[in-house]
C-alpha cells in the first residue's frame, strides 16, 4: 500500500529539494569472484517494493549497498560489506552461528530521477537474522523500501509506571507526530486513533485470536472505539516541514505527582475526557470515538501488552463502517485503509517468557499498513522511562531530517529515552 494523498489537507512532496538534498552518483563496485568456500549473500527488495528495484534496474539485488554482520551471541566484531553490481556480498570464513544483517542502502539523485516525483522513495533500509550452518553457503535477505511521507508518529510514549502495592500511573503519556515532508501540512480534523488490539492467543477462550482475525487482519482498514481529532475547520493549525507535534494525556507537569515523570505543560494539544485535568493554555482535542476512552483522560495509546496507534485522513463519523466485535459485541468503526497516514504497532515479549509460554497473534493489523508489529512494548516495571521512536534515515543540507518509513513498526522505531518535541539521529 502506497501512502494516501493528502488531498486538500496535504500535499506531496517537492522531488526538486529531494534530489538537490540526496547528493552525487553512485559507485561502482567491482569485486573478484568468490574465493572458494565463502558464504554468498544476496540482498534483494522486499517483494512489496520490487517494483521499486525493477525501476531502477534491479531486478537481481541491490547494488551498492552497506552490509553490516554482526553475530547475534557477541561472539566477534561486525563486519562491514558493499554490495555488488549484483546485489551480493562473499564473505570469507565466516564461523557457522547467527548473523544480524543490517542493510543500507540510500538512493543518489540519478536514482530518484528514474523514480520520479510519484513514487517517494528514498532507500532501501533493514535488519534480518541469518542462520549460518556453512561458511560455504548461500542466503537472501528481502530489504523494504523506505519513503518519504509527510505526516508520521516520530514518538510514542504510553507506558504505564507501576508502583507495589499501590497501583499504576498512567496520566503521563504522549504521542509525537512529525512533518516529514518539504512543505507545510494541516493538522486540522486528522485522527488519532487507538486501534483494536488483541495480542494474547490462548484458544477456546476470548483470548483466542481466530475470533479477532477478521478485524485484525482486515485488508480494508483499522477497527477502533476511541479516536480523538484535531481542532480547525481546515487551515488554523498547519505544522512546518521538520517539525513536530506533542499531544499529550495531560498536558499539565507530572513530576509533582510522581518523580521523574514529564513536564507537559508545552505540549501542543492534550486529549480530552470527562475525568480530565485541563490545562487552558493547550488547544483540547475533539472527540470522536464510539465511545469515551477508559479512565476519563482521554486517549491511552493502547496497553502494557501491545498498541495499534494509527493516523488519519479527517472523515465524518456518519461514514464509518460499523460492527460488533468479540468477545462482548461491542460497537467499533473502521478506518478505510485509504485514509490511513501512518500505523504503529508493537506487543510485549512479556508473554512469551512466561511458563508456560502464551501464544501471541500473528498480526494486529493487515500487512498493507504495517508489515510488521514491533517487540517493544512494556517488558517491566521501568520501562515507564521508555519512548519508542522512529529511526532517522537521513539528514538534508537544511538540517532537517527525514524520517524512515517502511511500513513496518519492528524495522521503523526504536526504544529511545523521552524527547517530547525533538528528533534526533
Amino acid at each position: 500500500m502506497r501512502p494516501p494523498a493528502f488531498g486538500t489537507y496535504f500535499v506531496r512532496f517537492c522531488s526538486m529539494i529531494f534530489l538537490v538534498a540526496c547528493g552525487g552518483g553512485g559507485r561502482d563496485i567491482v569485486e573478484p569472484p568468490p574465493v572458494s568456500g565463502s558464504f554468498v549473500l544476496t540482498v534483494r527488495a522486499a517483494d512489496a517494493d520490487l517494483s521499486v528495484a525493477e525501476k531502477l534496474g534491479w531486478s537481481a539485488g541491490i547494488p551498492n549497498a552497506e552490509v553490516t554482520l554482526t553475530p547475534t551471541d557477541g561472539s566477534g566484531a561486525p563486519r562491514i560489506l558493499t554490495t555488488t553490481a549484483a546485489g551480493t556480498v562473499s564473505i570469507s570464513s565466516l564461523p557457522p552461528g547467527k548473523y544480524r544483517v543490517s542493510v543500507r542502502r540510500l538512493l543518489n539523485a540519478t536514482e530518484i530521477a528514474t523514480l520520479n516525483e510519484a513514487s517517494g522513495a528514498g532507500a532501501f533500509v533493514g535488519e534480518s537474522e541469518v542462520d549460518v550452518t556453512s561458511s560455504s553457503g548461500t542466503a537472501t535477505i528481502r530489504v523494504p523500501a523506505s519513503f518519504r511521507t509527510s505526516l508520521v508518529i516520530s514518538e510514542w510514549s504510553f507506558n504505564n509506571r507501576f508502583f507495589p502495592g499501590i497501583g499504576s500511573y498512567r496520566y503521563g503519556g504522549f504521542l509525537e507526530l512529525y512533518n516529514n515532508s518539504d512543505t507545510t501540512v494541516y493538522l486540522d480534523g486528522v485522527l488519532l486513533v487507538n486501534g483494536h488490539e488483541k495480542s494474547t492467543h490462548q484458544p477456546g477462550t476470548f483470548a483466542d485470536c481466530n475470533l479477532y482475525k477478521p478485524y485484525q487482519n482486515d485488508p480494508d482498514g483499522v477497527w477502533s472505539q476511541f479516536m480523538q481529532a484535531f481542532p480547525g475547520t481546515g487551515r488554523d493549525y498547519p505544522l512546518a516541514a521538520g517539525k513536530t507535534v506533542v499531544v499529550a494525556t495531560d498536558a499539565i507537569d507530572h513530576r509533582p505527582i510522581s518523580a521523574g515523570e514529564l513536564d507537559l505543560r508545552g505540549a501542543h494539544f492534550e486529549f480530552i475526557g470527562s475525568a480530565d485535568v485541563d490545562n487552558p493554555q493547550v488547544p483540547n482535542m475533539v472527540e470522536r470515538g464510539v465511545r469515551e476512552a477508559f479512565f476519563g483522560h482521554g486517549l491511552i495509546m493502547g496497553t502494557s501488552l501491545a498498541t495499534v496507534t494509527g493516523v488519519s485522513l479527517p472523515r465524518a463519523a456518519a461514514t464509518f463502517v460499523r460492527a460488533n466485535l468479540p468477545p462482548n459485541a461491542t460497537e467499533h468503526v473502521r478506518i478505510p485503509r485509504q485514509d490511513i497516514l501512518d500505523v504503529f504497532t508493537s506487543i510485549s515479549t512479556w508473554m512469551s517468557r512466561q511458563q508456560p509460554p502464551i501464544g501471541v497473534c500473528p498480526e494486529l493489523v493487515h500487512a498493507s499498513m504495517d508489515r510488521q508489529y514491533a517487540t517493544l512494548q512494556q517488558d517491566s516495571e521501568h520501562d515507564w522511562a521508555v519512548s519508542f521512536s522512529r529511526r532517522v534515515l537521513r539528514t538534508l543540507p537544511n538540517g532537517q531530517h527525514v524520517l524512515q518509513y517502511t511500513r513496518n513498526s519492528a524495522n521503523d522505531f526504536q526504544r529511545t529515552p523521552h524527547t517530547p518535541g525533538v528528533v534526533s539521529p
